[in-house]
């Protein structure tokens, strides 16, 4: 979410390597926003653990202007 609200600025991470977003950090002019956030009631298996839990989001972003 940090590339897509963020686009072109510095990006930091934590010592794993993930994403250290900062939820307080307003989202850049150029940035795009999430405008809508779902779990699929269904899904191909690869977005499945072995018990069938859908692992998959999908998520709708626009521009701001």
């Amino acid at each position: 979410m940090e590339h897509l609200s963020h686009p072109g600025e510095k990006i930091s991470y934590n010592d794993k390597g993930l994403v250290d977003a900062d939820p307080l950090r307003e989202p850049s002019k150029a940035g795009l926003e999430r405008v809508a956030y779902w779990q699929p009631e269904r899904t191909h298996t690869v977005g499945k653990d072995k018990n069938g839990v859908i692992h998959d989001r999908v998520s709708i972003w626009c521009r701001r202007d």
